[in-house]
């Protein structure tokens, strides 16, 4: 593999990174199931571990898009395997208002800081995640937010 060839790979798998959490924000479901290997694992915070793309899919119809969320991705270390494969990890600070919040929201600090680590699968149709795994390592009580519709 040449110094170009991963080079292109490192920024694929960033990309993925940045872009999940910007359609995360901005609700667009359809486009971060597509960032998944259709067996792809999502472990999500609040819902435990998400397998292959039915699962996925079936959390984000059930993920309330009432709230204003923001998450920074930083940080983002991407290291290639092979050709096919590569693991990474980004931090993301999580900032969270309540549907109905008056933009700009009142800003009373991050909801979260932690860090997904991740494996990259190229697929024929790109690089997807084969796996995410969140890790929060300061939080607030997650309880009082609409996250999941009922």
């Amino acid at each position: 593999m040449t110094d170009l060839e991963k080079m292109a790979i490192e920024h694929a798998c960033a990309q993925l990174q940045i872009r999940f959490h910007i359609c995360i924000d901005t609700f667009q479901h359809d486009k971060i199931l597509d960032m998944f290997a259709p067996d792809g694992t999502w472990d999500q915070v609040l819902m435990g571990m998400l397998r292959g793309h039915k699962d996925i899919k079936g959390y984000l119809d059930k993920k309330y898009t009432g709230p204003v969320t923001k998450h920074v991705n930083t940080n983002n270390a991407i290291d290639v395997i092979d050709e096919n494969h590569a693991k990474g990890l980004c931090y993301y600070t999580y900032y969270h208002a309540e549907p109905g919040t008056p933009i700009p929201c009142p800003l009373n600090g991050p909801a979260a800081v932690g860090q997904y680590d991740d494996t990259f699968v190229r697929t024929p149709q790109g690089w997807k995640f084969a796996s995410r795994s969140p890790r929060n390592h300061f939080q607030v009580d997650f309880s009082k937010f609409s996250i999941v519709r009922k």
